[in-house]
């Protein structure tokens, strides 16, 4: 029987790659088990936060990773007050992210201009969420990235 992935115990960074590393893998062998953490949110508690978060281009994995990792982070315990997800596409028919306004999510798309071409639009985006952002607290995280517990609002909220 395979050992648990995560534990309850803090881990460094480096082991949270070696442990997204290991999970990836045997979620591309049939024979594995896989252990995942309790994510279940019965909680309607909302921190007075907003987490800003975008995505731009149409890469296959990038927007597997981003889907997955936002199905995680919507199982967090508390949730923030206000959630803005800032997609940019070249075209409205590449959207992948518009279903996260029926989640609750402030989507927001804005279409990218022939001038933004190569150009590195992670912190502009960012800036679009900021400015419709309501909370005074605002957390700005990579839409492709989970954190390791549900309840990392808390530490991050304590960081404010």
């Amino acid at each position: 029987m395979n050992e648990p992935l995560i534990s309850n115990r803090v881990v460094s960074e480096i082991e949270v790659t070696d442990i997204i590393s290991k999970i990836n893998t045997q979620l591309l062998s049939k024979n594995n088990s896989i252990y995942f953490l309790d994510m279940k949110n019965n909680s309607t508690e909302k921190l007075d936060a907003s987490i800003i978060q975008c995505h731009f281009g149409t890469d296959k994995d990038r927007i597997k990773a981003t889907k997955r990792a936002l199905e995680f982070m919507l199982k967090s315990n508390p949730l923030p007050k206000e959630w803005i997800f800032v997609e940019c596409q070249e075209n409205k028919k590449d959207a992948k992210f518009s279903y996260l306004a029926k989640k609750g999510i402030k989507y927001i798309f804005k279409k990218a201009t022939k001038r933004s071409r190569g150009i590195f639009l992670k912190c502009a985006l960012w800036n679009i969420g900021a400015h419709k952002a309501k909370c005074n607290n605002l957390a700005f995280i990579d839409a492709d990235f989970m954190f390791c517990k549900s309840d990392w609002l808390n530490s991050v909220y304590d960081a404010f």
